[in-house]
């Protein structure tokens, strides 16, 4: 080919050359982002799986000291808070008691403190708020589906925290729960003087 069609072949194929030096410089540039974006996202995904790491490691720290809350100052105090409140004695106290259902239903208590033929229910917060009233007694109408070889005993519900959100011990009196707290003995009675637990 000569002449005029030489140069637009010539013309032609410098195109096709730049069109695929563009296309090069374009894929390069696109697959650079997708392995930076793909490099971004396994640092996520390992931060993430080290935050999770951290989470359960607090997680279980947290349960070793509400463990530890329940059996150094709860524990201790219920036999006397008992035979103020109800004249009770408790004859045997066992903490962090589970259970799991047929169905698979689980349900943990802190503490179940035996008065001869009745319960007294413990559930223990660092800090007791309003929504553990209405789940504390929710756990105590359950309990008896989870412990049936308690099914005649009367069970009275005592909440216990080192702190009490505002209105805890109105609402908890609502409900006949008694509320314990950090005073002078321990853990001490916060109802009122007149105050009559209920008996589920």
């Amino acid at each position: 080919v000569t002449g005029l069609g030489a140069a637009v072949t010539e013309a032609a194929w410098e195109q096709v050359v730049a069109a695929q030096h563009q296309f090069l410089e374009t894929f390069g540039h696109q697959l650079t982002t997708l392995l930076e974006a793909q490099q971004r996202t396994e640092q996520m995904v390992q931060a993430l799986a080290n935050d999770q790491r951290q989470l359960h490691a607090r997680l279980a720290s947290v349960a070793e000291k509400m463990g530890t809350l329940v059996a150094d100052l709860v524990v201790p105090s219920l036999p006397a808070v008992l035979h103020q409140l109800l004249n009770a004695t408790v004859t045997d106290v066992s903490i962090r008691r589970w259970r799991c259902l047929a169905d698979g239903q689980q349900r943990s208590f802190d503490a179940i403190a035996i008065m001869g033929q009745q319960i007294g229910l413990n559930t223990t917060r660092t800090t007791v708020c309003l929504a553990d009233i209405a789940q504390f007694s929710r756990e105590i109408e359950d309990f008896r589906a989870f412990f049936p070889e308690y099914e005649d005993f009367p069970v009275v519900g005592i909440l216990a925290g080192l702190a009490l959100e505002t209105g805890v011990i109105e609402a908890a009196e609502q409900q006949g729960l008694i509320v314990l707290s950090m005073g002078a003995q321990i853990m001490e009675i916060k109802n009122q003087p007149n105050f009559t637990p209920n008996w589920w």
